[in-house]
């Protein structure tokens, strides 16, 4: 068995709602009801309920299933995981307000640590 990692199970938690939250997101922004993307991916709704809650990880292979329904790449859902805004930029609204031409806010230095 492999030695447990401090914070291991907070971080899993993390990327599945981050995950959840960029599906959700998606969906919406195309239109389609959990009904059917749940269809198009070939998943039960239940299935998609509980993955849009957050309430276990996707297998990666059914995430590739969402991302194909959903017309994006798998990496989609984990953009922004490593501490940006998880919504797509078109429902970021006044978050994008004072932001280079990158789409990145400004460098504001190191956090303390």
């Amino acid at each position: 068995m492999a030695p447990e990692i401090p914070g291991e199970d907070a971080l899993e938690a993390l990327v599945d709602a981050h995950v959840a939250t960029r599906i959700r997101s998606r969906r919406a922004m195309v239109g389609l009801s959990q009904a059917g993307l749940a269809h198009a991916a070939g998943l039960n709704l239940r299935q998609l309920r509980r993955y849009e809650r957050a309430a276990g990880s996707i297998p990666v292979g059914k995430l590739a299933r969402i991302a194909k329904a959903l017309n994006v790449p798998v990496r989609h859902f984990l953009d922004g995981i490593d501490g940006g805004d998880p919504r797509p930029p078109s429902s970021r609204g006044v978050v994008l307000a004072g932001m280079g031409h990158h789409g990145r806010a400004p460098d504001q230095g190191t956090l303390p640590g």
